[in-house]
């Protein structure tokens, strides 16, 4: 099953995960997981202009000197002859963890100063990936049911429950052999009120004809 909005990933990742532990308690799942995760720690560099005003920091050269040492940049090298291109980076194990990345230096104009100087460091964890369906925010939840419970049950509850919990402006949709089986259901039911239909209308021609000849 999948829940698509325009609500922010993290409002879809809150939903989708209630969603499994009530899959889970009704005890028709043997496994249920979604496809979104929370679990790429990311920090992000925050600056506090005015010490960057006071302190005359060159935005634009911290930002070469931060690349060259942490993302290992090409550029050209400055020699006689054909051109060279170089990589520069700090060592690995200087560039691990949040107090190393802190000691970066950044040349000012009139004075050299660290990164903590007049910028702090946020962590935070986002997801690897992601996830779209028909250009929403989507998430995917995936299960594994046991041979005892029918597919048409298991996905029964699972839209049952996401009718009563989803607020207004988010879809449910299906994937996999849960698609086939929602649309292949729904052309089966057109089909077999179209065959009755026209079986009825064959009988009732036999009848009105066979009342013609009596």
């Amino acid at each position: 099953m999948v829940i698509a909005s325009t609500a922010e990933p993290e409002q879809l990742v809150a939903l989708a995960n209630e969603l499994v532990g009530r899959a889970y308690a009704s005890g028709k799942f043997m496994y249920v997981d979604t496809d979104l995760k929370y679990d790429q720690p990311q920090t992000e560099i925050v600056f506090d202009r005015d010490k960057v005003r006071s302190l005359g920091v060159d935005m634009s050269r911290w930002d070469r000197t931060c690349r060259g040492s942490w993302a290992a940049t090409r550029q050209p090298v400055q020699r006689p002859g054909p051109e060279l291109q170089g990589h520069s980076q700090i060592k690995r194990t200087e560039r691990l963890t949040r107090s190393s990345c802190s000691r970066c230096t950044s040349p000012g104009p009139r004075q050299a100063g660290t990164l903590s100087t007049f910028a702090s460091l946020a962590t935070s964890t986002q997801p690897r990936e992601l996830k779209r369906f028909q250009q929403l925010n989507a998430v995917r939840i995936q299960a594994v049911i046991p041979p005892a419970v029918p597919l048409d049950e298991a996905l029964a509850f699972l839209e049952t429950q996401a009718r009563q919990m989803l607020p207004r402006g988010y879809t449910i949709d299906y994937a996999g052999e849960s698609r086939q089986l929602r649309t292949e259901g729904g052309r089966f039911l057109g089909v077999f009120l179209l065959s009755g239909i026209l079986i009825f209308l064959v009988l009732a021609a036999q009848f009105e004809s066979s009342a013609t000849r009596s």
